[in-house]
């Protein structure tokens, strides 16, 4: 069955303390836009259903496997979210998101108390990579935007470390934290690159780009499920995104979405 998620090789959903995130499958994809750089922009399709008994079981899990098997959500104190708005919302609005001395020091201390915060939580990232706050229009099915092409990207891979394909495993963990006044939503597709090769029958030397593997996945493949996650304000959501197919989608209306996002390795 294309569209059961049982028969997958998943990445495991790890909601740690109070999370009681709201998780829905769609069965397949459909093209956003096709776009003139060759790279197809694909976005999850609807309807999006409940998950089946059987498919939250084999979806969660009740320990933290590998970050290369896990997808862990976790939800932040409220004065967490408040201090956000305090110290990052006031010197974001002041520059329209142009990135000067108060600004890049608010997102380095925010990112020191998000990395205290995920340690009470028994999670541990260093900061070899970047750091970030980001703010997106409503009502966007991608939050992933190609600057060049002027458009949104779709369901994507990171490539922040350019990693090979075979080491995708060892990639940065993303923490990305809704720091916004409403939902957002993380979509990916619940395998690894090592799956998406093997599914491909590529191998790890075949030495193809992650994103001609993500349109060649989608173009055989086009019924296999997108996970779509919820993510409320004060929940932050980690996931190895060089190393899982994934994308980002705003709720309708008129408020802006905010999001921190930092990565790193873990320990």
């Amino acid at each position: 069955m294309s569209g059961d998620v049982r028969k997958k090789n998943l990445v495991r959903w790890q909601p740690l303390g109070e999370a009681s995130v709201d998780v829905r499958v769609s069965d397949g994809v459909e093209i956003l836009h096709e776009a003139s750089n060759e790279e197809t922009a694909w976005v999850g399709r609807g309807p999006w259903r409940d998950l089946s008994a059987m498919e939250r079981s084999t979806l969660s899990a009740q320990s933290l496997n590998t970050w290369s098997e896990s997808l862990v959500t976790l939800d932040l104190s409220s004065d967490l979210l408040a201090f956000a708005h305090e110290t990052l919302i006031a010197p974001l609005t002041a520059t329209n998101g142009a990135r000067n001395d108060a600004l890049v020091k608010a997102i380095a201390h925010f990112r020191h108390c998000l990395r205290e915060a995920l340690i009470g939580a028994g999670i541990k990232l260093d900061t070899a990579g970047p750091a970030d706050v980001i703010v997106n229009p409503p009502g966007m099915r991608s939050t992933a935007y190609d600057y060049d092409e002027g458009r949104p990207r779709g369901l994507h891979l990171d490539n922040h470390q350019s990693l090979p394909l075979h080491k995708r495993a060892d990639s940065f963990v993303l923490a990305s934290m809704n720091i916004g006044w409403q939902s957002r939503y993380l979509h990916f597709v619940p395998a690894p690159m090592s799956t998406l090769l093997h599914k491909l029958e590529f191998p790890e030397t075949c030495g193809l780009l992650p994103r001609e593997i993500k349109d060649l996945y989608f173009q055989r493949f086009p019924c296999d499920p997108i996970v779509k996650v919820t993510i409320p304000p004060g929940t932050v959501y980690l996931l190895q995104t060089q190393n899982y197919i994934h994308d980002g989608e705003t709720v309708p209306g008129t408020i802006p979405d905010v999001v921190f996002l930092m990565m790193g390795n873990p320990s």
